[in-house]
């Protein structure tokens, strides 16, 4: 899918998903298991406008794993209808690549991932692992994260964040939570309404190389049981908050 104007729809403006071979079945029978995908789902989305949906810009959902490239994603908001999504959203063991896209404007965060809901009789059996590198991420909701994975990846499989530019976040640059297992590399954050990185009862191979400046809370936060393995480079300058906050965590 690409150079194409996706905008004022009714419900996610791209969604992928793969294809089941009991796809007609029942949902509470169905097997959502990587050993029962009929077809796969990993497209490339590259240098769309995708705007205005009532939705999530972009959506990956059960084992998708699409190339998410050069995009402009804003202005969508599904917020009417309770609780808002973000600009782009995954969840049920997706693993897109979101690279280089600017996300802006999206009432319900930037770019957010997830474990999502349990389904079916055999539930899916992979964790959510994007690669979220190079993007543009701003202004995305008065309380909402840039970019923020929860529940996400593995010890054999990371969460990787890098190199993403964030900034003007109405809650923290980038979050890692709820034992998600990641690398968070070389990105700039500026202008968070809470702090810079927070890493809430996660696992972070590498912490490095992060440049924070001017954020409402803390630089760097690294609580509830978090896990740093690695941690170096990092810049955290004319914040409002402490630089850092290490509380019942483990920095190596």
């Amino acid at each position: 899918i690409t150079n194409c104007l996706i905008e004022d729809n009714g419900s996610t403006g791209i969604g992928n998903h793969v294809v089941y071979r009991d796809q007609g079945e029942p949902i509470e029978k169905r097997d959502f298991r990587g050993a029962n995908v009929a077809h796969a789902a990993e497209g490339v989305i590259y240098r769309n406008i995708v705007r205005r949906n009532l939705g999530r810009g972009i959506g990956c959902n059960h084992l998708s794993a699409p190339y998410i490239i050069g995009n402009e994603v804003c202005d969508n908001d599904d917020s009417s209808l309770g609780e808002p999504g973000p600009g782009i959203g995954a969840k049920h063991g997706a693993a897109p690549r979101i690279i280089g896209n600017v996300v802006h404007d999206n009432p319900g965060g930037g770019i957010m991932t997830r474990r999502g809901a349990k389904q079916g009789a055999h539930p899916i059996d992979r964790p959510t692992t994007p690669t979220v590198r190079a993007n543009v991420v701003y202004a995305n909701g008065k309380e909402r994260p840039g970019i923020a994975v929860a529940n996400g990846g593995s010890e054999a499989s990371p969460v990787v964040i890098a190199e993403n530019v964030v900034f003007d976040s109405g809650s923290v640059g980038i979050g890692v939570s709820r034992g998600t297992v990641a690398l968070v590399e070389a990105n700039r954050i500026r202008g968070a309404r809470l702090a810079g990185i927070a890493v809430n009862g996660a696992t972070l191979r590498r912490l490095n190389e992060n440049a924070i400046e001017d954020t409402q809370g803390a630089g760097l936060t690294i609580v509830n049981g978090a896990r740093v393995l690695e941690m170096r480079g990092n810049a955290v300058h004319a914040t409002k908050g402490p630089a850092y906050v290490l509380q019942g965590s483990t920095v190596r």
